[in-house]
C-alpha cells in the first residue's frame, strides 16, 4: 500500500469536502471547537448534506458538548454518532481522499491531505457503521419509525408499498431511508438493511 500524502492549508480542505459526490466521514475529537475558523470541515460538511451528499460526523462522547457552534452537525443529511475512543481531527470524502488535521482543534495549522483508497477502505472498516463501539447506542437512539424502515429495507419491499404498510407518506418513508442509510454509511438500500441487520439494529 503505497502512501502519498501533501501538506495543505484550510482552504484546500474545504475544497476538497466540497467536491464529495458520494459520501463525507467527520471525526471530530471535541465539537467544542467548532465554532471558530478551525471549523472549516464542518462548515463545508454542511453545506455537501444540503445538495443531498450523506454525511457522517462521529464525535467522542467526552468532547459532544453540544453547543451554538456545533449547531451546523445538527442539521437533515448529517448523521451524528458518538464514541467513547478518542479520535483523530479527520475527513473521509468518498471512501477514497483523506484529510488529516494537523491539531484537534482543526485545520488552523494545516492538515495532511491524500488519496488512498485502500486505507480509506480501512479507516472506514475501523469506524464500522456508527464509529467503534457504537452499536449499543445507536439501537438505543433509533426512533420506532426508523427501526420499522430498516426492517423493511430487508424484506426486499417497493417503497410504495413499505410506505403503506407503516401508515406513512411514500416522501417520508423516502426521507428516513436517506436518513439511516447516511447513518449506516451505506451506499445502497441493501447494504443499509445488510449493516443493520449485522449490527443487531433490528
Amino acid at each position: 500500500m503505497r502512501l502519498r500524502f501533501e501538506v495543505t492549508g484550510p482552504d484546500r480542505v474545504v475544497a476538497a469536502i466540497l467536491a464529495a459526490r458520494h459520501d463525507v466521514v467527520l471525526t471530530l475529537p471535541d465539537a467544542r471547537l467548532l465554532g471558530r475558523r478551525s471549523g472549516v470541515d464542518v462548515a463545508a460538511a454542511a453545506r455537501v448534506a444540503r445538495r443531498g451528499v450523506p454525511v457522517r460526523a462521529l464525535v467522542t462522547h467526552a468532547g459532544r458538548g453540544w453547543s451554538a457552534a456545533a449547531a451546523d452537525l445538527d442539521r437533515p443529511g448529517i448523521a451524528v454518532r458518538t464514541t467513547t475512543e478518542v479520535l483523530p481531527r479527520m475527513s473521509i470524502v468518498d471512501r477514497a481522499l483523506i484529510v488529516i488535521a494537523n491539531g484537534d482543534a482543526g485545520y488552523d495549522d494545516g492538515a495532511l491531505i491524500g488519496r488512498n483508497q485502500p486505507l480509506a477502505a480501512r479507516l472506514l472498516g475501523v469506524l464500522g457503521p456508527g464509529g467503534p463501539g457504537d452499536d449499543a447506542t445507536a439501537v438505543q437512539d433509533l426512533q420506532p419509525l426508523e427501526r420499522e424502515v430498516l426492517r423493511s429495507l430487508t424484506t426486499g419491499s417497493t417503497d410504495e408499498a413499505a410506505a403503506r404498510e407503516l401508515g406513512v407518506a411514500v416522501r417520508t418513508y423516502r426521507r428516513v431511508v436517506a436518513r439511516m442509510m447516511a447513518r449506516l454509511g451505506a451506499r445502497s438500500r441493501f447494504q443499509a438493511g445488510y449493516l443493520a441487520a449485522n449490527g443487531r439494529w433490528i
